[in-house]
């Protein structure tokens, strides 16, 4: 339950305390715990600078909508989806290129989780588990627009293998909640709001 979990909050981060990955430990038990306690999971432990803690719950998110890649890969194809979009109004350009160009869907999500993979493990941009230099703070916003648009893809072009993943997994009401938290993602772009918008350039 949610009081226990605070309960052992202290306990868990007290026995790792001289761990630099005590942050992410904690929240993979959260989740493990509860994976639908999705305010409680994001909820930002005494301790841990706001910063250190959205980046340990990007880092996994991206892991975990890797599942949702997986789960999508027999359905979603360059001829089934050959560009990346949320609704008709919506077409994103992915950024993993030089300039940003079109890309299917299953290319965009392969391509955004590979470069967000590799900007998490950056020592350039991250050089540490416990700090998150002032520089680098600002690649969230950009970061978790482009991890969303996965499930934006997923929820109106693949209903059924998105409602099983988010069954599991609860990611979409998680990224929601964090993104409400910390103001990671605007409002207007959560999937229930996205038909009501004008088109989207890609940023």
């Amino acid at each position: 339950g949610i009081n226990a979990e605070y309960g052992s909050d202290h306990d868990v981060v007290m026995e790792d305390s001289d761990n630099p990955l005590r942050w992410q430990l904690l929240l993979q038990r959260r989740i493990a715990e509860d994976p639908s306690a999705t305010a409680a999971i994001v909820s930002q432990p005494e301790g841990c600078s706001a910063p250190v803690w959205h980046l340990e719950n990007i880092r996994e998110l991206t892991k975990e909508l890797n599942l949702l890649a997986v789960a999508l890969d027999q359905t979603c194809s360059p001829t089934t989806c050959p560009v990346m979009n949320a609704t008709d109004n919506w077409h994103y350009l992915c950024a993993a290129h030089k300039s940003p160009k079109e890309c299917c869907a299953i290319d965009y999500t392969t391509h955004t989780l590979e470069g967000t993979s590799a900007m998490l493990s950056s020592a350039k941009y991250f050089p540490s588990r416990g700090t998150v230099p002032t520089a680098s703070v600002k690649y969230f916003q950009s970061i978790a627009r482009r991890l969303y648009r996965i499930l934006a893809h997923a929820y109106f072009h693949h209903r059924p293998e998105f409602d099983e993943f988010e069954a599991k997994h609860h990611v979409h009401e998680r990224f929601v909640e964090l993104g409400r938290q910390c103001n990671l993602i605007p409002d207007k772009l959560f999937v229930y709001n996205l038909v009501t918008v004008p088109v989207d350039t890609g940023f």
